[in-house]
């Protein structure tokens, strides 16, 4: 596995030197971007010690995906396991942890419900969506509970000037989507909103049914922020909701409605010259309600999260070198359910303390931090992280990485089906060590060796007396890999290549953790000719072990998008997109069907003063 890191590395070094490097001065690399997920505080990419993925609004408009997950899938190191089509369950696996071990923030406020950890990236559109930050590794140190695998930031559109954007699109599978939003700025601060609509007719999610089964969804997204004298306010509400159709265990058809949202104002200001401190208080509700009654009880199944919480952050600079960050995090937690006749209604708190130090020299950086947390139910836990980087050259970075994380017990796993509430959380030590070298303005390069071992991990135990079973903490998971990614950005044309290479050891029974492939390459390709914008994004996969409880296999597949792009003049567009070029018979969990070759067009109109 090493060894063809070495190969890979070699390889896009070489490419490097035979690609053109003069670029204008004057011309900003698309490469200098600030993100503010892996510290809590923004920073310049380049000064982050550990990966991050950065997606911004130019990358979403290109790329023309349907949802998150869509857009996710073809970037390294992220696997998407989806059952059937629009709005069909979505699971993320980031570097080889579970779909549980992926912490979702909207615009800093944690999505994942308490129901059960995977956050529902189908719900989640894109017209509303600034620009999204993945950051690899372990971050429970900073943000809490789920943060094993990494963290997927989703920021929203700020009102930074004046815009009106309109847009209507339909294509395969009687899709239509329309969509608008718009930024206005007065003297008494600014407002931001967006709208979106989305109806599809869907085709049949399992291979054994030939029903269709559709999806809708309504999003609306607000932003609006002012100023009392020192004090800088912003408020912020994102609600997705809609109606899944799917079926059911014996192919009959079912529907369920959802509501998805996050409501938060944020007050913030500064304490003296070198400190600032925040404060967001938050309300996050997942909300989906079964439509039809269960064939065992008569009952309609719902599951709710309802969750309240307060974010206190203050970040001190100490000099040129330090930059602390250091606060309090509380929420409390509503999660009730009714499923097939069991149901819970559970109400619990959690505060976590955290500190961390981000220091600066010239020749490197250290990133020092821990928090305490402490769990009306589970108690107290610690974890920490230490990061170091150290510059070889002006244009080279070695960095080094480690940390620790944790998962909570959800809800479902303690008083769901094989409930035990008597459960520990999940906890995990990681350790990485990368290179980053920024070759010129116009090619990067950065890969990553990579170790995670998860303990606790909780499993369903099947006792045959009872046909029944109950929850354990018994598992246990090594998860070793690399991986490397390669960017150019010139003047009309950019390229991403990335690659992981990677092992998901079940370590209880030496097989391979479910739906994640030990091997995957994506690359997307972009070129502006005159008025026409062309992209492609691809992604080639290996074979997946479908779940725990069986032997079956997924075959690895190839997916190609193509898309473009029409600028008919300043403010009118014409977009096309081609999903699955290939028209690639695949799947990513075992009897249910994905979308084949389709077609999409989209006219759009944009002003901006």
């Amino acid at each position: 596995m090493f060894s063809s890191l070495i190969r890979a590395v070699v390889a896009l070094t070489a490419v490097s030197v035979f690609v053109p490097t003069v670029l204008a001065e004057e011309q900003k690399s698309v490469l200098d971007r600030m993100v503010v997920t892996p510290n809590r505080t923004p920073i310049d990419q380049d000064d982050s010690l550990v990966p991050i993925i950065v997606i911004d609004r130019d990358d979403i408009e290109r790329s023309q995906a349907l949802d998150v997950a869509d857009l996710l899938r073809f970037h390294a190191g992220l696997d998407i396991a989806r059952n059937g089509g629009p709005g069909q369950t979505t699971s993320l696996f980031t570097r080889g942890t579970d779909s549980n071990h992926t912490l979702v923030l909207i615009d800093g406020v944690k999505v994942n419900p308490g129901s059960i950890g995977g956050a529902a990236f189908q719900n989640i559109m894109l017209e509303m969506i600034e620009r999204i930050e993945v950051v690899a590794g372990p971050r429970s140190t900073l943000y809490g509970s789920e943060a094993i695998g990494g963290v997927v930031n989703i920021i929203t559109r700020r009102p930074t000037r004046p815009q009106f954007d309109v847009g209507l699109s339909g294509g395969h599978y009687s899709t239509i989507e329309a969509r608008a939003s718009g930024r206005f700025i007065g003297k008494a601060g600014a407002l931001g909103f967006s709208v979106e609509r989305l109806e599809t007719d869907g085709f049949p999610t399992r291979a054994e049914s030939d029903l269709n089964r559709g999806y809708d969804n309504t999003t609306v997204n607000l932003d609006a922020t002012t100023d009392f004298g020192p004090v800088e306010t912003t408020l912020r509400y994102w609600q997705a909701e809609g109606n899944t159709e799917y079926l059911g265990f014996s192919l009959e058809p079912l529907d369920q409605d959802y509501k998805n949202s996050t409501a938060s104002l944020t007050f913030n200001m500064p304490l003296a010259q070198n400190w600032d401190t925040r404060v967001v208080f938050s309300n996050v509700v997942d909300d989906i309600s079964q439509n039809q009654p269960n064939e065992f009880t008569g009952d309609f199944d719902f599951v709710e999260t309802n969750r309240n919480s307060i974010d206190w952050q203050n970040e001190g600079r100490v000099g040129d070198k330090h930059r602390v960050v250091a606060g309090i995090q509380f929420w409390n937690e509503d999660v009730q359910s009714l499923s097939f006749g069991t149901g819970y209604d559970e109400d619990t708190t959690d505060t976590g303390v955290y500190v961390s130090d981000h220091i600066r020299w010239d020749q490197g950086a250290l990133l020092l931090a821990a928090r305490l947390t402490d769990d009306e139910i589970f108690g107290s836990h610690t974890t920490w992280n230490a990061e170091i980087g150290f510059d070889t050259s002006k244009k080279t970075r070695l960095t080094l990485a480690a940390g620790t994380a944790f998962r909570a017990p959800d809800a479902t796993d303690r008083f769901g089906f094989g409930g035990n509430p008597n459960l520990m959380p999940e906890t995990s030590e990681s350790l990485e060590l990368g290179v980053q070298s920024q070759l010129n303005d116009r090619n990067r390069i950065t890969a990553s060796l990579f170790q995670t071992e998860i303990d606790d991990l909780i499993e369903f135990v099947f006792d045959p007396m009872t046909f029944g079973g109950t929850n354990e903490n018994i598992g246990r998971a090594k998860i070793q890999g690399v991986d490397a990614n390669y960017f150019y950005a010139g003047d009309n044309w950019q390229l991403r290549v990335g690659g992981t290479l990677q092992d998901p050891e079940n370590s209880t029974d030496g097989g391979t953790l479910p739906r994640r492939a030990k091997k995957s390459l994506t690359a997307s390709i972009f070129k502006q000719i005159s008025r026409f914008h062309l992209g492609g994004d691809l992604l080639a996969t290996g074979k997946r072990r479908d779940t725990s409880f069986s032997d079956a296999t997924m075959a690895g597949y190839v997916l190609l998008n193509l898309s473009s792009r029409f600028d008919i003049n300043d403010t009118w567009s014409v977009t096309g997109k081609v999903e699955n070029a290939l028209d690639t018979d695949y799947e990513t969990a075992a009897g249910f069907n994905m979308p084949g070759r389709g077609f999409y067009v989209e006219v759009a109109y944009r002003a901006d003063r």
